[in-house]
């Protein structure tokens, strides 16, 4: 690779850091005067466009990821029964179940919930 394909490489990474075209070139080795006119240039090029693209495709998957575990906890916290949390002492009364006596997915919760608490 030689050391301008290089710099386009890291054009293309660094762009994908914060979006900013002339910051990019910059980090990337151009000169200040010439950041622009160069991100310009750059940002036209197949090899730039395919390394954005597959960053964006990266943030995607992992932004999936997240939103399918954000939305299984909502719904054990939505749907949540209280038998699972709670327990009836002799005496009547209620008390909070141990981290121990709860299971499956609602001890994720518990857990979360314990570790934000302290």
């Amino acid at each position: 690779m030689t050391p301008k394909q290089l710099m386009t490489w890291r054009f293309g990474h660094e762009y994908c850091v914060d979006y900013d075209p002339k910051a990019a070139a910059i980090r990337a080795g151009w000169s200040k005067e010439s950041a622009q006119q160069a991100a310009y240039r750059l940002l036209k090029k197949p090899v730039v466009q395919q390394i954005i693209e597959e960053h964006k495709a990266s943030v995607r998957a992992s932004c999936i990821i997240k939103r399918d575990l954000v939305i299984e906890q909502l719904k054990v916290i939505a749907f949540l029964n209280l038998r699972d949390y709670l327990a009836m002492k002799a005496n009547g009364s209620l008390r909070y179940k141990t981290k121990e006596e709860i299971r499956g997915p609602e001890a994720t919760a518990v857990k979360l919930l314990q570790s934000n608490v302290k």
